[in-house]
Protein backbone atom coordinates (compact mmCIF):
# COMPACT_ATOMS: atom_id res chain seq x y z
CA UNK A 1 0.00 0.00 0.00
CA UNK A 2 3.14 2.23 0.64
CA UNK A 3 4.70 1.99 -2.31
CA UNK A 4 1.61 3.09 -4.33
CA UNK A 5 1.21 5.66 -2.62
CA UNK A 6 4.96 6.71 -2.99
CA UNK A 7 4.20 6.00 -6.74
CA UNK A 8 1.73 8.47 -6.76
CA UNK A 9 3.79 10.89 -5.20
CA UNK A 10 6.47 10.61 -7.37
CA UNK A 11 4.14 10.88 -10.31
CA UNK A 12 2.52 14.29 -8.94
CA UNK A 13 5.83 15.32 -8.37
CA UNK A 14 6.79 14.25 -11.98
CA UNK A 15 3.84 15.78 -13.41
CA UNK A 16 4.43 19.50 -11.22
CA UNK A 17 7.84 19.75 -12.98
CA UNK A 18 7.06 18.91 -16.20
CA UNK A 19 3.72 21.70 -16.07
CA UNK A 20 5.35 24.81 -13.96
CA UNK A 21 2.59 26.89 -15.19
CA UNK A 22 0.48 24.67 -12.78
CA UNK A 23 1.68 26.36 -9.37
CA UNK A 24 -1.54 26.19 -7.66
CA UNK A 25 -0.96 22.42 -6.82
CA UNK A 26 0.32 21.44 -2.95
CA UNK A 27 3.50 19.38 -3.15
CA UNK A 28 2.91 15.67 -2.94
CA UNK A 29 4.61 15.18 0.68
CA UNK A 30 1.88 14.34 2.90
CA UNK A 31 2.48 16.52 6.75
CA UNK A 32 3.11 15.02 10.00
CA UNK A 33 0.75 15.77 12.76
CA UNK A 34 3.94 17.55 14.36
CA UNK A 35 4.53 19.35 11.25
CA UNK A 36 0.73 20.48 10.88
CA UNK A 37 0.40 21.09 14.96
CA UNK A 38 3.35 23.58 14.45
CA UNK A 39 2.19 25.08 11.75
CA UNK A 40 -0.53 25.86 13.61
CA UNK A 41 1.26 26.99 16.80
CA UNK A 42 3.41 29.26 14.07
CA UNK A 43 0.35 30.88 12.76
CA UNK A 44 -1.71 31.53 16.17
CA UNK A 45 2.13 32.88 17.44
CA UNK A 46 1.73 34.90 13.99
CA UNK A 47 -1.94 36.62 14.43
CA UNK A 48 -1.61 37.34 18.26
CA UNK A 49 1.76 39.42 17.26
CA UNK A 50 -0.28 41.27 14.59
CA UNK A 51 -3.14 41.73 16.93
CA UNK A 52 -1.01 43.26 19.12
CA UNK A 53 0.67 45.15 16.67
CA UNK A 54 -2.13 46.93 15.05
CA UNK A 55 -3.94 47.45 18.80
CA UNK A 56 -1.08 49.21 19.87
CA UNK A 57 -1.93 51.50 16.48
CA UNK A 58 -5.14 51.81 17.59
CA UNK A 59 -4.63 53.41 20.58
CA UNK A 60 -2.50 55.64 19.12
CA UNK A 61 -4.43 56.81 16.19
CA UNK A 62 -7.67 55.06 16.07
CA UNK A 63 -8.25 54.71 12.60
CA UNK A 64 -11.02 53.09 10.91
CA UNK A 65 -8.81 50.95 8.64
CA UNK A 66 -7.13 49.64 11.37
CA UNK A 67 -10.28 48.80 13.21
CA UNK A 68 -11.54 46.86 10.77
CA UNK A 69 -8.38 45.20 10.12
CA UNK A 70 -7.87 44.14 14.07
CA UNK A 71 -11.46 42.79 13.82
CA UNK A 72 -10.29 40.64 10.65
CA UNK A 73 -7.41 38.56 13.06
CA UNK A 74 -9.42 38.13 16.27
CA UNK A 75 -12.06 36.61 14.04
CA UNK A 76 -9.41 34.51 12.32
CA UNK A 77 -7.81 34.33 16.04
CA UNK A 78 -11.16 32.58 17.13
CA UNK A 79 -11.03 30.27 14.19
Amino acid sequence: MSNDISLLEDMREEFRKNNPHLINLPPARRQTPEEIAAYKEMKRLRLIDIKQQLAEIEAKKNPKPVNSALQKYRKQEKK
